[in-house]
């Protein structure tokens, strides 16, 4: 299965982490902000089927990723970083006072993790501030396929890079004038840009070209089984699929933000945004689903059969 990743976020000075207000006010989206302040109490401990997991912080979370329901990490706003080991969910030094959007790792003793202006890396006993090649850009998202073969990419200004095991080295499209928000590879041949007004490119080995979108909505994250069988999750709750041709709108039953998007399966794909809103795609048709809370939702990623959201104000929810 492809592994998920989810990066969708803009960094402000403060620490917390938001969507783009340009974006939000342009696309009729949810202010993330406003659902933090209205959900300070917390959510219930399960609600829907989705129970809250007790972490050590109260800053804004923002993607995870892991290689086990005891090897998961989640980073957030001024640098902050959870691990999620046998013992729950435990506070580490990142190195670093970045706010961290994206994360992703090759092996359990190679992470990556990078976001506003700064990066930082895991050696399996550590982690040391470092850089992805994207100067003073906000880095909103990281994929890769092995330790030598990762992409980095992220605005404001737009950048993307590429990791060769040993230097990271610019790889930003030519034409990509929205702000580029995510980078998803569905092979290691077959990468995928997206972000602003619906830009969607493709590289599949010549660099980075222009593709068909079907939408104007800022699109914020990306999934997938396979090469024909991928998901974007955009503004106004706006969903596309891609069945290896072209990529097609279907509909949803929110008008929420969807900054993160998961597949599990053909017939178990999860999107997760504003107001703790979570929905899903039953192989027909996606419909909301019960969580109990109305904080932010920004990162999903399933392990061992658990799928989990992270979101505002040091939130996670599992899915046993």
């Amino acid at each position: 299965m492809i592994r998920p990743a989810l990066l969708v976020l803009l960094a402000t000075a403060c620490g917390r982490l938001s969507f783009d207000p340009q974006t939000i006010a342009g696309d009729g989206g949810t202010d993330r902000d406003a659902d933090d302040r209205d959900a300070l109490d917390g959510a219930p401990a399960c609600g829907g089927g989705w129970c809250v997991e007790p972490t050590p912080i109260t800053d804004d979370l923002s993607n995870i990723f892991g290689f086990s329901s005891t090897d998961l990490w989640t980073v957030g706003g001024g640098g902050s970083m959870l691990h999620r080991t046998p013992a729950g969910w435990v506070d580490v030094d990142s190195d670093t006072g970045a706010n961290l959007i994206a994360v992703w790792g090759a092996s359990p003793s190679d992470v990556w993790a990078a976001g506003a202006g700064g990066a930082t890396r895991y050696d399996g006993n550590a982690w040391v501030a470092t850089s992805v090649g994207g100067g003073s850009s906000i880095v909103t998202s990281l994929w890769g396929f092995s330790t030598s073969d990762i992409w980095a990419a992220g605005k404001l200004p737009n950048v993307v890079t590429h990791w060769s095991g040993s230097a990271w080295t610019p790889a930003t499209p030519v034409g990509f004038a929205a702000e580029i928000q995510v980078v998803f590879g569905a092979a290691a041949d077959d990468v995928w840009l997206a972000g602003g007004n619906g830009t969607i490119y493709r590289n599949t080995g010549g660099g980075f070209l222009p593709f068909s979108s079907p939408t104007g909505r800022t699109i914020y994250a990306m999934h997938g089984l396979a090469p024909n069988d991928l998901w974007a999750g955009a503004s106004f709750g706006t969903t596309l699929h891609f069945d290896g041709t072209a990529w097609s709108v279907v509909p949803t039953p929110t008008t929420t933000d969807l900054g993160a998007i998961l597949a599990v399966s053909p017939t178990e794909v999860y999107a997760a945004g504003g107001q703790g809103t979570i929905i899903r795609w039953n192989g027909t048709a996606w419909s909301l689903v019960a969580t109990g809370s109305q904080r932010y939702l920004q990162g999903l990623w399933v392990t061992d059969g658990e799928v989990r959201a992270t979101g505002g104000i040091g939130t996670v929810l599992r899915r046993p």
